[in-house]
């Protein structure tokens, strides 16, 4: 490897000596500019391979292509098999005004890196010219460089040159290409810091059949859940019942179909004849995780209130860990009263985790056996369906597959033994099964970087945990309540739970890392699993605001924050359609080992995608999620059975995968980074290859026709 790294260098040294670009003397005039135009390669461009503003020469012995890395726009240089060496080279240029720059100090630059590759920046005229070259041709991380020259007094034209030199095999990355009068400032300031290139994690293949349809995507898929406590969470103004303008602003956009009320656990305490009514009269239910007893702002009229502003249905979790039937039935009748009949009804929330000398909110004061479960069950669900009806009810159900259990040690059987004693048939099974990598050991300090890249893939490939979950539970409803074999599932609750500890500082790593563009993948992976079972009919994403944990929205004192999450999110409500159709996949796979919940593993795959077309077959939306933690992937799109006359792409991407918006409470992540959706060059063509970030997803829309 070092005879070979030492040939490379050999060849570039060769005309960086020289200090000339090939075929300089030949340039076309162009257009002479007193500053470069597309200096960063982010101008829209119909083809990847010609960026506005840029001139090439050479073409025998290189190529050019804009790309995504770290987020932002990049011209990648790559040698052809001839090799781009000596007075045979690949070159882009952009000619200067020399009247502008004649007899003055000129500082010249871009950022840079490499592998396998040099580039050599050159400032040229016939009447004098300057390099700067780097032998360095294994930079992992972009790095500035520059130079300062003198341009000759007798100029009689001007050429910046970005020259890449190597054999073939190499490759180098250029922006932020700069030429300014000595004192400008020549630098652009990038929105956000560009992430280091460490090379290509490998090539994936995508195959999106066109023609075949998988299932409609259910109108309830993409749902949400809300509590009553502290204001829900931000929802209504402080010691209001009042809804904020400025979060349904927010959450109007995500087009949600479905929210969850009153809570997960909080739903097990809730008395819902203390939520109705003028606020000054009603009663205060006790906050199972601080003891106190509350006001409730937020009641069923403004639950209600957030349904109809929403353009929403509800879901209601009744009581069935403190309460009774007739109590459902009451809670059910008073949207029927109201003009507003709910048709998704659960009973309780995680009383599967309870035990009978469990401590906590989830503990003794809530637990009934799995057994009983299943015997009292048919008498909430006839309440609920006598006070609504059509009113669809549907059971809890839980199965620890991870590796350790959530559930109490007085309770590990309790699903298994419902499932047993359950004659009726319910309408879907409520399941909790998308939490990872729920760390409870402080086995991460998630300050470290490689700490935080072990803690990523655990929490992706926990995807992975996710979907062998729901065929573990599908086959233990089958063997156990035949009567309910193939009934759907519905996922009340899910999101990112990084861990719990009692460290302050451990802790609020744990809180920030919710908030990331890491998150985004893992929701975006877990949604993935969602979309490809079709036993999923409907899911509910915690939460939409808080104050802290995994939400959509950041309710900051400074204002409201957007994550990533919100953006994938909205992605999906803007650029996916209904209708899923197959979809091949083949990737490069990561393995990891055993941390917080995730058992280890070794098939996760790198790259997950999903398409689905419009019912009138002229669009089809692609959402390829790249889940290397560090690496570009060269993934191939092929679209079969669609005629596409425009592809428009958008990825989500981030300096970082510790990347966040808006502010921290934790060392541990990188804030402030303006982590939106860019748009990304994607040809219109039926095959194309594009270069995926690290941890990123990309969102393809193309208009066409069926085939």
């Amino acid at each position: 490897m070092a005879r070979g790294r030492l040939g490379i260098l050999l060849s570039i040294v060769a005309l960086a000596c020289a200090g000339a670009p090939v075929g300089a003397a030949d340039l076309p005039p162009g257009d002479a500019v007193r500053a470069l135009g597309n200096p960063g390669f982010e101008a829209p461009a119909s083809d990847p391979a010609a960026p506005p503003g840029w001139g090439s020469l050479g073409s025998a012995y290189g190529t050019a292509r804009v790309v995504q890395r770290g987020g932002r726009s990049v011209l990648e240089l790559a040698p052809s098999a001839k090799g781009s060496t000596g007075s045979t080279s690949f070159m882009v240029y952009q000619v200067l005004d020399a009247a502008h720059f004649r007899g003055k100090k000129v500082t010249f630059g871009a950022n840079v890196a490499s592998t396998g590759a040099g580039i050599n920046l050159v400032l040229w005229s016939p009447e004098g010219a300057t390099n700067d070259f780097d032998p360095n041709v294994q930079q992992a991380a972009f790095a500035e460089r520059r130079k300062v020259a003198t341009v000759p007094a007798d100029a009689s034209t001007l050429t910046l040159g970005v020259q890449v030199l190597g054999p073939a095999g190499g490759k180098a990355w250029v922006d932020d290409v700069f030429v300014a009068l000595e004192g400008e400032a020549p630098a652009p300031a990038a929105a956000t810091p560009v992430a280091p290139i460490v090379g290509s994690t490998g090539s994936a293949q995508v195959r999106v059949r066109a023609g075949s349809v998988v299932r409609e995507i259910p109108p309830d898929f993409f749902g949400m859940h809300v509590e009553w406590v502290d204001d829900a969470n931000g929802l209504v103004k402080p010691g209001t019942g009042s809804v904020r303008s400025d979060v349904l602003a927010l959450l109007r956009p995500l087009g949600v179909p479905l929210v969850r009320y009153p809570g997960g656990i909080h739903a097990d305490y809730f008395d819902w004849k203390k939520a109705v009514g003028a606020e000054s009269r009603r009663g205060e239910i006790r906050n199972p995780f601080d003891g106190k007893d509350e006001p409730v702002r937020f009641g069923l009229p403004e639950y209600l209130g957030l349904l109809k502003a929403l353009g929403a249905d509800g879901c209601i979790t009744v009581n069935y860990g403190t309460g009774t039937a007739e109590d459902a039935a009451g809670f059910a009748k008073w949207f029927v009263e109201q003009g507003a009949p709910q048709r998704c009804f659960e009973v309780g929330n995680e009383i599967y985790l309870s035990g009978p000398n469990a401590s906590g909110p989830n503990g003794k004061a809530i637990f009934k056996p799995g057994a009983r479960y299943a015997k009292d069950w048919p008498a909430f669900a006839a309440a609920i369906r006598g006070a609504s009806p059509g009113a669809r009810v549907g059971a809890i159900a839980h199965l620890d597959t991870g590796a350790f259990p959530l559930a109490d040690a007085g309770n590990r059987d309790w699903t298994v033994k419902m499932l047993d004693a359950l004659d009726a048939k319910v309408d879907f099974f409520a399941l909790h099964n998308g939490y990872a990598p729920v760390i409870l050991d402080d086995a991460v300090n998630l300050r470290k970087p490689g700490d935080r890249d072990e803690m990523y893939r655990a929490m992706f490939a926990g995807a992975e945990q996710t979907r062998d979950n729901l065929v573990a539970m599908a086959q233990e409803v089958k063997r156990r309540s035949p009567t309910n074999d193939g009934a759907p599932f519905a996922i009340t609750e899910f999101g990112t739970l990084i861990g719990l500890s009692a460290k302050p500082d451990r802790h609020a790593a744990y809180v920030d890392h919710t908030r990331t563009q890491a998150s985004a993948v893992y929701v975006a992976s877990l949604l993935d699993v969602y979309l490809g079972d079709p036993r999923v009919e409907a899911t509910m994403y915690t939460n939409p605001i808080h104050r802290w944990y995994g939400n959509l929205i950041l309710n900051d004192p400074s204002g409201l924050v957007t994550s990533p999450t919100w953006h994938l999110y909205r992605l999906y409500h803007d650029r996916f359609e209904r209708r899923l159709v197959e979809t091949d996949v083949s990737s490069p796979g990561f393995s990891t080992g055993t941390l917080g919940i995730v058992k280890g593993r070794s098939d996760a795959r790198t790259l997950l995608a999903r398409a689905a077309t419009s019912r009138d077959g002229r669009r089809l939306t692609a959402m390829l999620v790249n889940r290397a933690v560090s690496g570009a992937l060269d993934t191939e799109i092929a679209l079969e059975g669609f005629a596409p006359t425009k592809v428009e792409c958008r990825i989500l991407a981030a300096p970082a995968l510790h990347a966040i918006n808006g502010p921290a409470v934790s060392k541990s992540v990188l804030p402030d980074s303006k982590i939106e959706p860019a748009s990304f060059p994607c040809r219109t063509a039926k095959q194309q290859v594009v270069s995926l970030p690290a941890g990123s997803i990309l969102s393809l829309v193309a208009e066409g026709s069926s085939e």
